[in-house]
């Protein structure tokens, strides 16, 4: 095993948890583009980097078949990655709601 991978301390884990949970309640929610924008760069992280995820699940598991790892691993995330793009907009668009019938007549939307 490669020794230059060793886990930091685990204050410091939470530490950094901790200070990106801060950092993402600041910010105000990403727009679609950005959105887009990130699971792209992700689909080419993957894409480019294809052998050395293979590499290192082999590694992992003792001794994994590439073809396994490329339709278990690289193929099923390429496929949630491009359906997540395809649906953003969906995901993301405000839509009503139902209303509970104590508050009617008001109308409930639902905005992610």
């Amino acid at each position: 095993m490669d020794q230059s991978l060793k886990s930091p301390p685990l204050s410091a884990l939470d530490d950094l948890f901790h200070a990106m949970v801060a950092r993402s309640r600041g910010a105000s929610p990403p727009a679609l583009a950005v959105r887009t924008s990130r699971l792209q760069r992700l689909r080419a992280l993957l894409t480019t980097n294809e052998a050395r995820f293979v590499e290192a699940i082999s590694a992992d598991f003792g001794h994994r078949a590439q073809v396994e790892t490329t339709i278990a691993e690289a193929l099923f995330l390429l496929t949630e990655i491009k359906h997540a793009i395809n649906h953003l907009p969906r995901w993301m668009a405000t839509r009503r709601i139902s209303t509970a019938l104590q508050f009617w007549p008001a109308i409930n939307r639902l905005m992610p």
